[in-house]
């Protein structure tokens, strides 16, 4: 043997036992003798690249393909390190090339997807995944990221069978249950996440990504304490973890230890001060405390996120700029809902403010709130959001729940009178039963969104509102539509929401009501802005616009507060519920009572 292979052969042992310096050697000392040596070059870029190095990496990989330009394994190489400095471009070049010489080359397909993930392009990453396991099934890398890239595409019941092959073909290791993990959590399948990232932890317990999204998970399953404990073993791991820190102020602020979550929250912040997570969970925490000078300001910083910059991007005629106070008069603005239908319920209070500073207002909202929002608004301009291309030419945008802060909406200036109204022709709607029926007519909804972040903590079980039922004098009338339809079942309630086309109907169906019933969902809003008597019921610690106490809100003056006295505890408020409208339907004397 040549001691040129000699050198060679005792480069790969060293690197295959870890001796990544000694490998550094023995390549260099082939490369004394021989600078054009491919292999030699191509190894020690892998080495270089495994150190960080990625500019000589790139250097040597570069060499290594000039010297040996038919080598499909030395182009995917050099392609890695260029993804890792994001030169996509050049790296997708060399995959291509790769492919060229060698169609089978798994790595090459594999990483040419990795690529489009990088470049937020899941289908061809889709694609690209799917060709490499054409070429080897058991290829598990692939799988993870096909998991992730179908995920993304909203592919969901794909995805998690993605990942579960994942785990079949290498179960014994972290990574493909991470991925079923993440799998599962955008399909909304809260406790397959939590095993999945439960197995990762018993594989190797100090898994940081495991643990943190396990406590995301339990806040989800509203495990409050359980989270907590996960959160702050993250950060005994890692202390400075930006991630855990303000997902542990958003803990403590759902179990209302207010004054812990924004210690951590500042903790975070003393980190980096420009973080947008801890800075908008910092700005709930001031809203929550009515503190709206400090609270309006920082919740800007929820614009930061990625799904805030795509609806930016998503606007018609871009490039115009977002309106920070500017000077209206004679000026368009569009306006864009960006958060829940109830977000958007509240907050479209402030459109009239804008027409009086001079502004054309035209608004871009979800479908089902265009016809209640066209005749509660005749003067304001509304489309669809999936036909925000019709928008004319405007001047200024503004995301809907920027208009606090712009229009400097403070304690004082919040009025409760009603704003919003249901369609005239949809009025012809009956509420059954007819007119004649005496009995007091109550709508409920029980429950809210289900992808809705904390869901678990604000929606009761439909069984408390069967005891609402047993009171003489009351009828119920379900003004839920979803996918909880079914539980409605055996009930006696009359199902009203499953008729409903659009919020205009819903609208229709509460004005022929005497009061309505919710938990914290958008027919709460809906029904008190339309200065309908609402009870609106909340758990213990609610969304920071009910605040922190009391049993009015100043935003709707028709709106009574009933909140949780124990975290969880619904059986008591329903005590105080069915109290109070027992006296109610009694009494005789609906509307007014209703809400005093």
């Amino acid at each position: 043997m040549s001691s040129s292979e000699t050198l060679w052969h005792e480069a790969v042992g060293n690197l295959n036992a870890g001796d990544v310096d000694g490998a550094l050697r023995y390549c260099n000392a082939i490369l004394d003798a021989e600078p054009r040596d491919a292999r030699a070059l191509n190894l020690k870029a892998i080495i270089c690249f495994r150190n960080g190095e990625h500019d000589v990496a790139e250097a040597l990989a570069t060499n290594a393909v000039e010297v040996a330009p038919t080598i499909a394994d030395y182009r995917v190489n050099l392609g890695q390190v260029l993804l890792a400095r994001a030169k996509l471009k050049e790296a997708r070049e060399q995959f291509a090339a790769a492919l060229a010489i060698d169609s089978f080359c798994v790595s090459a397909h594999y990483y040419s997807g990795k690529s489009h993930v990088l470049a937020d392009e899941f289908e061809e990453a889709r694609g690209d995944f799917h060709r490499a396991l054409q070429c080897r099934l058991n290829h598990v890398e692939s799988w993870m990221d096909l998991s992730l890239s179908l995920s993304r595409l909203g592919r969901h019941d794909e995805a998690v069978l993605a990942g579960r092959v994942g785990t079949i073909l290498e179960g014994g290791s972290v990574d493909p249950w991470l991925f079923l993990g993440s799998a599962s959590f955008e399909r909304g399948d809260w406790e397959d996440s939590e095993r999945a990232y439960r197995e990762a932890l018993r594989i190797d317990p100090r898994s940081v990504i495991a643990l943190l999204n396990l406590g995301r998970i339990l806040v989800k399953l509203d495990r409050l304490e359980t989270a907590e404990q996960a959160m702050r073993g993250v950060l005994t791991l890692e202390p400075n973890s930006l991630a855990a820190l303000f997902e542990l102020g958003r803990v403590l602020y759902r179990r209302g230890e207010l004054a812990g979550a924004e210690t951590l929250c500042r903790r975070a912040l003393e980190i980096d001060s420009t973080n947008p997570d801890a800075r908008f969970t910092l700005g709930t925490i001031h809203l929550a405390r009515k503190n709206f000078s400090d609270g309006w300001p920082l919740y800007e910083s929820r614009l930061e996120a990625e799904r805030h910059a795509y609806a930016q991007a998503s606007l018609p005629h871009p490039g115009q700029p977002q309106w920070e106070g500017e000077n209206l008069s004679g000026r368009r603005i569009l306006v864009y809902a960006e958060q829940g239908l109830g977000d958007t319920l509240q907050f479209v209070r402030y459109l009239p403010a804008l027409e009086r500073l001079g502004a054309s207002v035209c608004m871009s909202v979800p479908r089902d709130l265009v016809s209640l929002l066209r005749a509660s608004f005749p003067s304001v301009e509304f489309i669809s959001a999936d036909t925000a291309s019709t928008c004319p030419p405007y001047d200024f945008f503004s995301p809907l729940l920027s208009l606090p802060l712009r229009l400097s909406v403070d304690l004082d200036s919040i009025r409760g009178e009603p704003y919003l109204a249901a369609p005239a022709e949809r009025l012809r709607v009956p509420v059954e039963p007819t007119s004649a029926d005496a009995r007091l007519r109550v709508g409920i909804v029980w429950r809210g969104n289900e992808r809705h972040a904390y869901d678990r903590a604000r929606s009761a079980a439909i069984e408390y509102f069967r005891k609402l039922d047993e009171i003489d004098g009351v009828r119920l009338f379900s003004l839920y539509k979803g996918t909880a339809q079914s539980e409605l079942r055996d009930t006696g309630f009359i199902d009203l929401g499953s008729r409903f086309l659009d919020f205009a109907d819903t609208a229709a169906a509460i004005a022929g009501l005497d009061l309505v019933i919710t938990v914290d969902t958008a027919v709460a809003h809906l029904a008190a802005a339309m200065g309908k008597p609402t009870w609106i019921l909340l758990p213990k610690v609610s969304d920071w616009r009910w605040f922190l106490e009391g049993d009015t809100t100043l935003w709707y003056a028709s709106a009574r507060l009933f909140r949780q006295r124990t975290g969880g505890d619904w059986a008591e408020i329903f005590e105080r519920v069915r109290g109070e409208l027992e006296a109610l339907a009694y009494s005789g004397v609906h509307r007014e009572a209703a809400s005093r």
